[in-house]
């Protein structure tokens, strides 16, 4: 906000801020928003301090025990990390100057065609971003966007909004030969990834609010099925969820990206109708669009590399979590604000995800597998970013991640392995060569796969591997499991 001095990183840690996006409010507002935030701020840098132990703790102590009760009884309530309420207006600048609508524009087209949006638009187009609003928690950015460099994404939403609804920069873009319609609305709004809420941030209204509504129930309605300590019982599954969002007390609000185990980069259209259990990254993008496979470069040297990050922060953690992991999250007390975490009242400082975000108390949540990325480009295309970007190479060479191509015109899928490409051949005798519709096959894959337990994937030796499956010419991804040989096994670890 532009009464702030402080500024956040809003984009993936792999690249450098070039630009900055200040909230504009009004003079009065500034200066309310100024006092009510520097009142909240002063009283914890003074309570924080290592000093208050003698002072400020022992004189407002008891004064501070009704906030310790409403929050035991009530909870607190989690809110999105922005600081002012209004959405509508910002300003965004470089190191110099503000950027002129020209300037926006160019902006705007590039993040248009990297996301894919292109006409036609609906009357109402929903730019959402994500975040995780839980209380209490220090491994919140664990679980917010990691896009957004460990922030929730409501502030790129509003951003993206405010300048696709600017009329201005529509005009500059129709020039561009990008128009957008008078007639549509771009709306900011945050997916609330622990109750499955879609908040819409400029309070707009519509008959859409109602398929919202429908989506939150039926994600909220899976998550029941699939996890029955979640709600013990209780049919009101959106006050379950908002009690434990609020409940500062809470180790588990959501299980975030445990047992991610694939990324495919196609079109949503080739994958809709399977249900990957929620295992995979799906990132819209044709590559008949893409002339110069620039935003294929572009996706596997971000999204890519962050999906790997994420992939093996999971693997580590549940593989070797002594080294690689936090430990225990209620033993965790947090150092220098926000710097770290040790486990208990010494020792090193710990890294990696803590056991609450792998295990339920029953059995482990994520079984550690590798990033298999399929991507729908040529395969000379995906060759070319290979040879160009030696860490691309490495991670790939060296296993850390494994590369498929889907191939659109022999419908088939090719491995990518000792620096060529060799088409994956499947044993089809595990399922029936009857099934025909997307829908059946998952079905039939997860009845394959999802006995088994990810402490018993490792402890038995047994690699999990998503894999390209073919039958009567339509492609799909299961998961199958490989018993990996001693060798094998110390190579993984």
């Amino acid at each position: 906000p532009t009464i702030s001095k402080n500024h956040r990183p809003q984009l993936p840690g792999l690249l450098k801020p070039r630009l900055v996006a200040q909230q504009v409010v009004s003079a009065v507002q500034s200066h309310r928003t100024q006092a009510k935030q520097q009142k909240k701020l002063s009283w914890k840098m003074a309570a924080d301090s290592a000093p208050a132990t003698f002072g400020i703790i022992e004189s407002q102590g008891l004064l501070k025990i009704f906030d310790l009760l409403k929050q035991s009884v009530f909870g607190s309530s989690a809110k999105a990390n922005v600081l002012n309420e209004n959405h509508d207006e910002w300003l965004i600048h470089d190191a110099e100057d503000e950027l002129n609508t020209q300037d926006l524009a160019t902006l705007a087209k590039a993040i248009l065609n990297g996301m894919g949006l292109k006409k036609p638009y609906a009357p109402t187009v929903l730019i959402v971003g994500h975040g995780s609003l839980s209380s209490n928690n220090p491994h919140a950015s664990g679980l917010d966007c990691g896009a957004c460099g460990g922030q929730s994404g409501e502030v790129n939403a509003s951003v993206l909004c405010y300048l696709l609804n600017r009329k201005d920069i529509r005009a500059a873009l129709q020039h561009d030969d990008m128009p957008i319609p008078e007639t549509t609305t771009f709306v900011p709004c945050l997916h609330n990834t622990v109750t499955d809420e879609v908040i819409v941030l400029n309070k707009q209204q519509g008959i859409w609010m109602s398929w919202l509504e429908s989506a939150t129930t039926a994600c909220q309605q899976q998550r029941a099925a699939k996890d029955s300590q979640l709600f013990k019982g209780r049919t009101d599954m959106q006050k379950a969820l908002t009690q434990r969002s609020q409940d500062w007390a809470q180790l588990r609000p959501e299980w975030g990206l445990a047992n991610n185990a694939a990324f495919v980069v196609a079109p949503r259209s080739h994958t809709r109708g399977l249900d990957f259990e929620g295992r995979s990254f799906l990132h819209d993008y044709t590559w008949q669009n893409d002339h110069h496979f620039e935003l294929l470069e572009q996706i596997m040297t971000a999204p890519m590399i962050v999906t790997n990050w994420i992939n093996l922060q999971y693997y580590a953690s549940v593989t070797d979590h002594q080294h690689y992991g936090s430990g225990n999250k209620m033993l965790h007390n947090v150092v220098g604000g926000n710097f770290g975490v040790f486990e208990g009242n010494g020792g090193d400082l710990r890294i990696g995800l803590p056991e609450q975000s792998l295990h339920d108390g029953v059995t482990w949540r994520h079984a550690p597998v590798r990033l298999n990325v399929y991507i729908n480009a040529p395969r000379n295309a995906i060759n070319a970013v290979i040879q160009k970007h030696t860490m691309i190479k490495d991670l790939i060479m060296n296993h850390w991640l494994f590369l498929f191509q889907w191939d659109d015109e022999s419908k088939t899928i090719w491995g990518y392995k000792n620096g060529g490409w060799e088409r994956v051949k499947t044993d089809m005798s595990e399922l029936s060569t009857q099934n025909e519709s997307f829908t059946d096959l998952a079905n039939e894959a997860k009845e394959m796969t999802l006995n088994h337990q990810s402490i018993e994937i490792y402890e038995r030796k047994v690699e999990v591997i998503p894999k390209a499956i073919e039958i009567n010419g339509n492609i799909a991804i299961a998961y199958d499991y490989k018993i990996m040989s001693q060798a094998e096994m110390t190579e993984n670890l």
